[in-house]
C-alpha cells in the first residue's frame, strides 16, 4: 500500500478496526444455516457483536465446533 501512497494516490481504509481485528484473529465469523449463501449476512446477527465480515457453514465433523457460540433460535409455532 505504501507504493500507492508514494505514487501520490490517496489511500483510505474503510472500517480499519475490522481489518485490524481480522489480522489479529480477534474478529468473529458468522455461522449461517446451510440453506443460506454465506455472504452479506450481517443483518442475521445482533448488533452487540459489531460488524461481522466473514460467514460460513458448520458441519458435524468440524473439529472446532465446540468453540462456536450458538445464538438462541426463535421459537417456532404453528399458525
Amino acid at each position: 500500500m505504501s507504493s500507492i501512497h508514494d505514487a501520490g494516490y490517496p489511500v483510505l481504509l474503510q472500517d480499519a478496526n475490522s481489518i485490524v481485528s481480522r489480522f489479529l484473529g480477534t474478529d468473529l465469523i458468522g455461522v449461517v444455516p446451510h440453506a443460506t449463501i454465506p455472504k452479506y449476512c450481517d443483518s442475521m446477527f445482533p448488533n452487540r457483536y459489531g460488524k461481522i465480515l466473514d460467514f460460513m457453514h458448520v458441519y458435524d465433523d468440524d473439529a472446532w465446533i465446540r468453540d462456536v457460540e450458538w445464538l438462541p433460535e426463535e421459537e417456532a409455532e404453528l399458525v
